[in-house]
């Protein structure tokens, strides 16, 4: 999930910082990737709470019908208990709200003094600085339950090891150890992916000028940042060359 939520972070960042551009400087059409931005915002802090929400009632299941101790089920709801749970609510508001006052503020586009034309970058400032504060929130919640899930996982399934078997530890748990090497083919695979942003941007939302933009520059700095991301993560810099063993009963 941690992989994940960067790479939607990332866009994410991307497409605000894209936006911010937008509406100090006309650039593009302002009005559409507005939306398409609260849209996107909207749609990644509801994965979170989803993704919290479906792995919390999974530990409530596993001390319910497996026999886990009932601490997990209570430190899987630590993600309520915390400050990120209301910002990340509040957050999904605030990209609502930016978009209604938006369409509210063209609308009066010819009053440069109108209410809805003050408060649409007001409340897009308080959006954008809600997103950078719970970023943080949102990924420390996330490894650490994931750590919980692993250590769940271990405790269904230690009865089922043998003694002298070795337990792998979890990557969360090493970031220290985690080669650079490895981080670089990550994001490189993160930036094959944002390849695409600027191209659709340009070719279907600013039109214009890049209408007839080719695709072949894209698709080709997609398959070399992805092949070479691939290549570190997966062949170079593989988990298994890296990741600790502790031996059992240590």
């Amino acid at each position: 999930m941690i992989t994940i939520f960067h790479s939607l972070s990332f866009v994410n960042a991307a497409l605000l910082v894209m936006q911010i551009y937008s509406g100090m400087t006309g650039w593009g059409n302002h009005q559409l990737m507005g939306l398409g931005v609260s849209l996107y915002g909207c749609l990644l802090h509801s994965l979170v709470i989803t993704y919290f929400i479906g792995t919390g009632r999974s530990i409530k299941d596993a001390v319910e019908n497996d026999g886990l101790h009932q601490d997990f089920y209570n430190r899987s709801r630590d993600w309520y208990r915390s400050k990120t749970y209301p910002l990340t609510g509040l957050c999904i508001c605030c990209f609502i709200s930016t978009a209604i006052i938006g369409a509210w503020s063209d609308s009066y586009r010819e009053y440069p003094d109108s209410l809805g034309r003050v408060l649409h970058p007001v409340v897009g400032w308080i959006t954008v600085m809600i997103n950078t504060l719970i970023y943080f929130g949102q990924r420390d919640r996330i490894l650490a339950n994931s750590a919980l899930i692993l250590e769940a996982n271990e405790v269904l399934h230690d009865a089922d090891r043998k003694n002298d078997a070795p337990k792998l530890v979890a990557p969360s748990q090493l970031k220290e150890k985690i080669p650079l090497g490895f981080w670089i083919g990550r994001w490189l695979i993160y930036g094959g992916v944002a390849v695409w942003l600027p191209f659709i941007t340009l070719r279907y939302i600013v039109e214009k000028q890049y209408s007839h933009l080719g695709i072949e520059g894209f698709l080709v700095a997609y398959i070399v940042l992805t092949a070479v991301g691939l290549f570190l993560t997966r062949v170079v810099f593989h988990p298994q060359k890296w990741v600790v063993l502790e031996e059992s009963g240590s």
